[in-house]
């Protein structure tokens, strides 16, 4: 079966998998938020004019949410933008990556030199370093300030928190050296929508403007992200839920014999012998999750799924269990 570099796609699976999509299919491969709130537009008005390509309103958030100038924001067409815009100001330099981290890194710096590391303790001797946390595929995240003060001053060091706001609130000091990026597709559920952000010092987010396309960010996604950010309360019912949540879904797996993999957020790992007979399995039963090809130490070893409804996570409980049950008696 071939394999997509990224998830969050069930019909492209079914269609590679050659099998019949079920009427009602789960996407367990997808990490944003199932929480949601009901958000009222005027689409007509908002597609009819141009988006304010100096984010002005959002900016004035982000400003107050991370106490920092409207200068060391930068307000991007998904996280995949910065990432580009990055491969592009950086094109001649070397770049260090994690051998298991986000897939479209690679693909972005692709005409770079590209030394990798297991992880951030081994970096030396590079332009760049740029890695996830929480790490992407595992969900892990680690306290890594101390470690990261430790490198060269002369190192760009660009950190991916695009699933940091499910677990906390996490305030940064601006260092000339080090840049933040944050989804706001995630956390809000907006995946459809493409916006996210980085914040930093000011001449990198300068450099990165300069080249930024004028209008890459449309207005539905600025204003239904102005809303999700004004509500303070969102984030705590998020954060209560997949606490909650989470905890059963990994107990419940455990208990049927399965080997989980360490995680702080959304999603997580679990250990298989046979990727492919489990994720075709779980298709048939109109359950998707996430295989772990892409990544050179996990290998297919692995299926990712993250944390849906009750209703949901029983679902794959029970699949998962009578797979086990059936693999046992064969």
């Amino acid at each position: 079966m071939k394999y997509s570099n990224h998830g969050a796609n069930p019909d492209l699976f079914y269609r590679s998998a050659n099998i019949k999509k079920p009427k009602e299919a789960i996407d367990f491969s997808t990490n944003t938020n199932i929480i949601t709130k009901k958000i009222i537009l005027n689409i007509n008005k908002l597609a009819q004019e141009y988006p304010d390509y100096t984010h002005q309103s959002i900016k004035d958030i982000l400003s107050v949410k991370h106490s920092i100038k409207h200068e060391e924001i930068i307000v991007t067409n998904g996280i995949n933008e910065v990432i580009y815009l990055l491969s592009n100001i950086y094109k001649d330099k070397k770049v260090a990556l994690l051998k298991d981290d986000y897939t479209e890194y690679k693909r972005a710096f692709k005409d770079t030199e590209i030394i990798y590391f297991n992880n951030i303790y081994e970096v030396n001797d590079v332009d760049i370093l740029l890695f996830s946390n929480p790490n992407n595929p595992s969900g892990l995240y680690e306290d890594l300030s101390l470690q990261i003060s430790k490198l060269s001053k002369t190192m760009t060091v660009i950190v991916d928190e695009s699933y940091i706001e499910f677990i906390e609130d996490k305030k940064h000091h601006i260092d000339s050296n080090i840049l933040y990026l944050r989804s706001l597709t995630k956390i809000y559920h907006l995946s459809g929508l493409r916006i996210g952000y980085a914040f930093g010092d000011e001449y990198l987010i300068k450099k990165l403007s300069s080249i930024q396309p004028t209008w890459s960010v449309n207005s539905v996604a600025l204003k239904a992200s102005e809303i999700y950010l004004n509500d303070s309360k969102f984030l705590i019912k998020t954060r209560e839920f997949y606490k909650k949540e989470t905890v059963f879904l990994k107990s419940r797996i455990i208990k049927l014999g399965y080997n989980i993999l360490p995680s702080s957020v959304n999603f997580f790992l679990i250990e298989v012998e046979n990727d492919d007979d489990i994720i075709i399995y779980l298709l048939k039963r109109g359950l998707v999750v996430r295989h772990t090809r892409s990544y050179p130490n996990l290998n297919g070893n692995y299926i990712r799924v993250s944390v849906k409804t009750r209703k949901q996570n029983l679902k794959l409980i029970k699949a998962l269990k009578e797979y086990k049950d059936e693999s046992i008696s064969s």
